[in-house]
């Protein structure tokens, strides 16, 4: 879902149907994403840093060309 963009996806079970609804094509982000990780090897766990200072975390799977890897926002002070 990304409601925010009015837009989401469901799959039908066991169909192979999917729904789509909105501008944002989620199911297209959601293969996208699926095929990344099938290509780092299904990684089964991943190390998030997250530093003392507040700064950006980072989170990441197996090391390598085909590693999956991407920065969380800072923290905000309210948060």
């Amino acid at each position: 879902m990304a409601p925010e963009e009015n837009s989401w996806a469901v799959a039908g079970r066991g169909d192979g149907t999917v729904r789509i609804h909105g501008p944002r094509d989620v199911w297209s982000e959601f293969e996208h994403v699926h095929d990344l990780r099938g290509r780092a090897g299904s990684p089964a766990a991943f190390h998030v840093g997250i530093p003392d200072n507040g700064a950006p975390q980072h989170v990441t799977s197996t090391t390598g060309t085909a590693a999956l890897g991407w920065e969380l926002p800072a923290l905000s002070a309210t948060a």
